[in-house]
């Protein structure tokens, strides 16, 4: 139960990280709070440690022994907050994968693709936040 509640409360603060950057864009004028944020978020150290972070999450949870009341894992509950959590790794920061022995345009693709990917990521986690509340033991739905 505290696994469930963990990944819950980190999907969900993934989600509202990751809608940061829909609010900045929208706000016409940036209060202090919203700078402070902006600053905060922006930090290439703080990307690379929570893009780090949300792999290593949506990895444990994928093979997490937390099975639905089946003995399935379930796909809603379990299975696509994983690979969210593990896609929002690399789209907080998609230069992480510049590590590997990729070839440079395979690199600068997956760049692009990445960045393309962040304004939607946000909503995207938090419905998957949201779904993992209501549907972790249920097989499909």
């Amino acid at each position: 139960m505290l696994g469930f509640i963990l990944f819950t409360f980190l999907v969900l603060l993934f989600g509202f990280i990751l809608i940061q950057d829909n609010i900045l864009s929208f706000a016409h004028k940036k209060n202090a709070i919203l700078m402070k944020i902006e600053h905060f978020t922006l930090n290439t150290k703080f990307r690379v440690i929570l893009s780090i972070f949300s792999i290593i999450i949506g990895i444990w949870n994928l093979f997490a022994p937390d099975f639905g009341a089946t003995n399935s894992p379930t796909i809603v509950g379990a299975l696509i907050p994983s690979i969210i959590m593990i896609a929002n790794g690399f789209i907080l920061y998609p230069e992480l994968i510049a590590m590997t022995s990729m070839s440079e345009p395979t690199i600068n693709k997956f760049i692009k693709t990445m960045t393309r990917f962040r304004f939607i990521a946000g909503p995207v986690t938090i419905i998957a936040g949201i779904l993992h509340m209501f549907f972790s033991r249920s097989l499909l739905f």
